[in-house]
């Protein structure tokens, strides 16, 4: 008797697992849904090589090749390294002779592409913002990234988006099946609720009768940070603000937190404890970066943690973040005026908030990553069985 076929599914990603939450969540939604024998994360760190694939704990496995250049290196410095780093995963692929390879980022669907090629598995672009419109990218570059999608958009076999209005602007622009849309909701199952003791008001001195905000997510310009802390710098009665992450802005936060006795730093933790930390809080700070489609199509990790934690959100009014807030009663949504940000902290009460307070756990039954993992599923299990 012949012996079966392993059907095995790739994911590729140039960077660290552990710092990739919403991958994390795939793959071991994957591994749990046993559409795959074996689920593998290819991925590189700037720290470390894994010579062999080694076990999750999500019960998928990952290996890390080498990351020569830093998050700061020039373009062209990180081109070439792509391009090398590319061939090794192809090969990888071809060693692996995957059913289903999946692309996490527009820099590898040429790679994912060749692999299709060469192994005859089938490709799936599953992204987490419109990487094409973002702002900032640069005229050449921006040219590069639309160059290479639509080259290779046609090799896809199917798509996972985070938001809605990606997915239709996909379906629009490349005349393609609209992608599947899988928001990138946390898994309450891991998130670690009651982890950390002390809680984070008692840790930061902070008294339970006053406000606590946080601000959750890439500590970057461009994200309201200074408004935020010019805001908190005033010492406002009652009120205090938390900036928990990591990035180019941290050395002035940090500065800001030692000066000033209502501004309060932590180091970013790992993924799947950003809610358990965060858990305490009163109101989250959603801070969503640059402009484009892509922005106003935001619909982060960053939306999501807080709410998760029990509290409710501050949020630009863009129209993916907006709408569900204001679906849902699960906090406020700014004006557009240069101001909006601090006359919504100036104006906001510990009654109100505790009013908002009461929607939270709407939106969390509506965020279900039990519901969100099914479509993701789904999406993967029609690549199969079109291949069968």
């Amino acid at each position: 008797m012949a012996e079966l076929t392993k059907r095995t599914c790739v994911q590729l990603y140039p960077s660290d697992i552990e710092q990739a939450s919403r991958i994390i969540r795939t793959c071991t939604a994957l591994h749990q849904s046993q559409l795959f024998d074996e689920v593998i994360f290819l991925g590189a760190s700037e720290t470390h090589e894994d010579p062999e694939p080694v076990r999750h704990s999500g019960g998928f496995l990952v290996q890390h090749f080498h990351r020569s250049v830093d998050r700061q290196a020039g373009f062209l410095q990180k081109a070439l390294w792509t391009r090398a780093h590319s061939k090794r995963l192809v090969q990888k692929c071809v060693d692996l002779n995957p059913s289903v390879v999946a692309i996490r980022t527009l820099a590898y669907l040429a790679t994912g592409a060749e692999v299709k090629r060469r192994t005859g598995a089938k490709l799936i672009y599953d992204i987490h913002e419109l990487e094409t419109e973002t702002e900032g990218l640069g005229r050449n570059k921006k040219a590069l990234y639309k160059f290479l999608e639509q080259k290779y958009i046609s090799k896809v076999d199917g798509a996972v988006v985070v938001a809605d209005g990606i997915a239709d602007w996909y379906q629009q622009a490349y005349s393609i099946p609209r992608p599947a849309v899988v928001r990138a909701v946390p898994d309450a199952d891991q998130s670690l609720l009651g982890r950390f003791s002390p809680t984070v008001k008692e840790l930061l001195g902070v008294p339970p009768s006053e406000l606590l905000f946080a601000y959750v997510g890439l500590l970057e310009a461009g994200r309201q940070i200074p408004d935020i802390l010019s805001f908190f710098e005033s010492s406002p009665k009652g009120k205090h603000v938390l900036f928990l992450g990591m990035g180019s802005m941290e050395t002035a936060i940090r500065s800001a937190a030692e000066k000033h006795a209502h501004i309060h730093f932590l180091p970013a933790v790992a993924p799947n404890e950003v809610v358990s930390r965060l858990e305490g809080i009163d109101v989250g700070i959603v801070g969503v970066g640059g402009g484009g489609l892509s922005h106003r199509f935001a619909l982060p990790n960053k939306f999501f943690q807080p709410l998760f934690a029990g509290a409710p959100v501050i949020v630009p009014n863009l129209p993916e973040i907006a709408s569900l807030v204001q679906k849902l009663g699960c906090g406020w949504v700014l004006g557009d005026g240069p101001h909006a940000l601090s006359e919504r902290l100036s104006t906001l009460s510990l009654e109100e908030v505790q009013e908002k307070k009461r929607s939270v756990p709407i939106a969390t039954a509506e965020f279900n990553w039990k519901k969100e993992s099914d479509t993701l599923i789904q999406a993967y299990a029609n690549l199969i069985r079109s291949s069968s």
